[in-house]
Parts: C-alpha cells; sequence; structure tokens
C-alpha cells in the first residue's frame, strides 16, 4: 500500500494554527483577548472613541461650511437684533478694556 501525502507550507501552516484555535490553549487566548477589548472599550480615555469623535466633528465641520454656510448666515442675519448686536458690542469692549 503506497501513502502519499502533499503537504505544502501553507497547508500545514493552516493546520497547526486551526489545531491552536481548537486546543484548551486556544480557547484561553481567545477569552483573554475578548476580555481585553471589551476593557478597551469601557475606558474613559478611549483613544479609539477620542478618534472617532474628533474624526464625526471635522465630518460635521466640513459638511456645514461646504453645504450650509449661507443658509447659516442667512438665518443669523435675519435673527440678529440691535440688542444682540449692542450687547455683543458691550462684552467685546468691556473685554478690551479688562486686558489693557
Amino acid at each position: 500500500m503506497d501513502l502519499k501525502i502533499d503537504l505544502n507550507p501553507e497547508d500545514l501552516n493552516k493546520a497547526v494554527v486551526q489545531a491552536v484555535i481548537d486546543s484548551a490553549i486556544g480557547k484561553h487566548i481567545e477569552a483573554v483577548v475578548q476580555e481585553e477589548v471589551k476593557k478597551f472599550g469601557q475606558s474613559y480615555n478611549n483613544p479609539l472613541r477620542s478618534a472617532i469623535a474628533q474624526e464625526v466633528s471635522q465630518i460635521i465641520m466640513k459638511t456645514l461650511r461646504d453645504e450650509h454656510s449661507e443658509t447659516i448666515k442667512e438665518h443669523v442675519r435675519a435673527h440678529i437684533t440691535v440688542e444682540v448686536l449692542e450687547d455683543i458690542t458691550t462684552k467685546a469692549w468691556e473685554t478690551m478694556l479688562a486686558k489693557y
């Protein structure tokens, strides 16, 4: 009886990886990784959350600037009253006097 085995490095690597994943060590590694990912997501100073928030903020600002700036300007012009303008001017003047 002839037995021919044809293994290439890629097939051998896949078999070893699958054996590790299926073993008790693989289950332990999976549990540890899942726990660390869970901790990462609960962190107050989560860098991923910060990066996402910054990117979303930039997208919102770009959209407002590129697509809605004229509409925003029109609404601001329509709703600025003399009182609001005087209040802004007074506060700006008081701030300048306090600094200098």
